[in-house]
């Protein structure tokens, strides 16, 4: 009977630190993707107040950054520099976002996607308005010294016509 009453406090303990463990995990995850959410929000205030520096302190120092016309650059320097030139040529345009989302890959590896509607965006060598965009922004972040940092980004466009049914 000693036994018995011995094997139940050893199984009751051992599931009660595993589910203390889970609990543990999911709440510093949840954590996580807050921070990560607040980083997508950046993005958005930077954009908004065309703030080259704002953007670029949510990168890495060894990030690359790339655009969907091709553009691409490595380092938070260079990604401020070339993020300042973009404010400069579209200052005209808006954006809606229309969806968020966040995957970890592991404790110390996210994706973050953000999907937006960008509106009313002039041509830089015209005054021309380009048609309305949709954009997926995938951000590949890594946790560092507690801190959540971009690591790769790219901007791609969202083909929003569709192929004719065949």
């Amino acid at each position: 009977m000693g036994i018995r009453v011995f094997g139940r406090i050893q199984l009751t303990a051992s599931l009660f630190l595993l589910f203390s463990t889970a609990v543990v995990l999911a709440s510093d995850q949840k954590n996580d993707e807050e921070s990560i959410l607040e980083i997508l929000d950046r993005f958005e205030e930077a954009f908004e107040k065309r703030d080259a520096k704002l953007y670029a302190g949510n990168f890495s120092e060894d990030a690359v950054w790339e655009n969907a016309f091709g553009g691409r650059e490595e380092g938070r320097a260079n990604i401020e520099a070339r993020l300042a030139g973009v404010y400069r040529m579209f200052q005209q345009a808006d954006q809606e976002i229309i969806e968020r989302r966040v995957r970890f890959i592991g404790e110390d590896v996210a994706v973050a996607v953000l999907i937006k509607d960008i509106h009313g965006q002039r041509s830089a060598k015209s005054e021309v308005e380009l048609p309305p965009r949709r954009v997926r922004n995938t951000s590949v972040l890594r946790k560092q010294d507690g801190e959540w940092k971009v690591v790769y980004f790219e901007a791609a466009d969202i083909r929003t016509d569709r192929l004719p049914a065949r």
